[in-house]
Order: structure tokens, then C-alpha cells, then sequence
């Protein structure tokens, strides 16, 4: 099969290059993924500045049709939709308001999702700790953080989860904590200034392997992904939009607590670490 020529376009306003490279790929076969084809991969960077167009994206940060805050987390039950109609989300007031980055439990979080739960269209404020957790399979979608305390939202158990749309902003730990095992599928989501968009647990207390995919990000001032190349994760990202990111993957070496995972290495390792596209300076 033929393939196109790769273009490169040049925008104007702050200078943002843009390359479109039109490919086909298979991606392996087991029991948790599917052989898979891509038809292109776009990858948007910006020289200077911090304008991050997407044209997958929405940057545009959501106003609240209302507030509700809770005296303990709410619980999504099992295999239920929960839509916010973009209302604001807090625990201002309680034992789950925001505490720097002392960790906490679930039980600090504004939702819990049970397995098979999903929470659509909600604005999470600034006065709560653990933003949202996950027990299981779960879906967020259009789902905003105002200002990340601790980490925007945190997946246990076991199941595909799906992030789709959304952002968050002020994370300066993480924005999605992994700590369960399996896939974690990140769609169309804007991040701005985050210590780690994504980590796979360093020294949870049990470990497993664990996956993400990120495709359609726009990132601005952080590290997207780490991961535990000892436990064989795997990170893969795609269609983004980068500004005034260092370090687009860091790998570990994982570990049980009481412990700290250490950094063996940055940058892109299959499979470990895959970043599809250019990455412009």
C-alpha cells in the first residue's frame, strides 16, 4: 500500500508546527487488547509561548451551572450514570476539604465510582482531597478538576477505565493515579500545569502491570506518563499537544511499600514508553 507524503504546516500566531503523517500499524494481539489499526497520527508543538491548539480538544474551561457540597464522598453505584449538568462538586467543610498533599483514602474523595459506574458532566472544586476514585471498570467523561489537591482521580481494582474529554489544572502531584491493575484509556483531555499527568503506582502494596493509552492531549507544564518498566507497564501517546514539558515519559523501578521507586531512565523506550509523532523543539 501506498502512503501519502508527510506534510508539515506552519501556523501563525505564537508559532505552532504541526505534522500530519498518515501511517497504518498493527498493535500486538492478547487477551486484554485487540490487534488495531491507526490511520494517522497528528502531533502539535508549540515554539514558545503557551497556546496549545487541538483540533480534538476542548481548552475551554466550563462555567458552573451550580454548587454542591458533600459531608462525605458520594458513591456511584455499581453499573449507574451520574450526569453533574456541569454543577460544581466540593467537600468544603468536612474531613474531605483539601489538606495540602497529606495523603488520604477514599473516603477523602468527592465521588466514588463502584465498578461499571460512570460520572458525566461535573466541575470538581478546589476544597476536596482525593477528587474522584475508582473501585473498578469505570467511565469520566467531561468530568473538569478546578485545582487538583492530592490527585484528580485515583483507579483500583480491575477493568478497562475510559477518561473521556475533561481537564484539570494546578495538579502539582498527579492528576491520574493508577494503582490497580489493567488498561486505563485517556481520550481528548486538557491538562495545565501538573507535576505528573499520569503515574503508575511506585510502591503500592500490592503491584501489578498496568497500561495506558493517551490519545488527543493537550499538556502544558508537566510530565505526561510514568511508568514501571520492572513490572512491564506500558504507556503509549498519540494526537498531542505539548508546551513547556520536560520530560514526556520517566520509567521506574517499582516496589512494595515501605519504599520508593527509583528513576532508571526519560524519554521514549518501547514498549514501555511510545510516543507516536514528532516531538518538536
Amino acid at each position: 500500500m501506498q502512503l501519502p507524503p508527510t506534510y508539515l504546516i506552519l501556523l501563525l500566531g505564537p508559532l505552532v508546527v504541526a505534522q500530519t503523517t498518515t501511517r497504518m500499524t498493527s498493535t500486538r494481539s492478547t487477551s486484554t487488547r485487540s490487534t488495531s489499526t491507526r490511520t494517522s497520527t497528528v502531533s502539535w508543538q508549540v515554539s514558545g509561548g503557551v497556546s496549545c491548539p487541538h483540533p480534538s480538544v476542548n481548552t475551554v474551561w466550563p462555567s458552573a451551572t451550580g454548587s454542591t457540597s458533600f459531608p462525605t464522598a458520594s458513591v456511584i453505584a455499581a453499573n449507574q450514570v451520574f450526569d453533574g449538568r456541569m454543577a460544581l462538586f466540593d467537600r468544603r467543610g468536612s474531613t474531605g476539604d483539601c489538606n495540602g498533599q497529606a495523603e488520604q483514602d477514599e473516603a477523602a474523595a468527592v465521588f466514588i465510582l463502584e465498578p461499571g459506574a460512570t460520572l458525566r458532566n461535573a466541575i470538581i472544586g478546589p476544597a476536596q482531597a482525593e477528587g474522584v476514585h475508582c473501585r473498578g471498570p469505570c467511565v469520566l467523561e467531561n468530568v473538569w478538576w478546578e485545582d487538583v489537591c492530592e490527585d484528580a482521580a485515583t483507579f483500583k481494582g480491575s477493568g478497562p477505565r475510559y477518561i473521556r474529554g475533561g481537564g484539570a489544572r494546578e495538579a502539582s502531584d498527579k492528576v491520574f493515579q493508577h494503582n490497580g491493575e489493567g488498561w486505563l484509556h485517556i481520550d481528548g483531555f486538557y491538562a495545565n500545569k501538573f507535576g505528573k499527568f499520569y503515574r503508575s503506582c511506585g510502591n503500592c502494596s500490592q503491584q501489578f502491570q498496568r497500561h495506558v493509552n493517551i490519545t488527543n492531549l493537550v499538556g502544558i507544564q508537566g510530565v505526561v506518563m510514568g511508568v514501571n518498566q520492572n513490572y512491564g507497564d506500558t504507556a503509549e501517546l498519540s494526537n498531542y499537544c505539548l508546551a513547556r514539558i520536560g520530560v514526556i515519559c520517566t520509567r521506574y523501578n517499582g516496589c512494595v511499600k515501605p519504599c520508593d521507586a527509583g528513576e532508571v531512565g526519560e524519554g521514549a523506550l518501547a514498549p514501555y514508553c511510545v510516543v507516536n509523532g514528532q516531538d518538536w523543539d
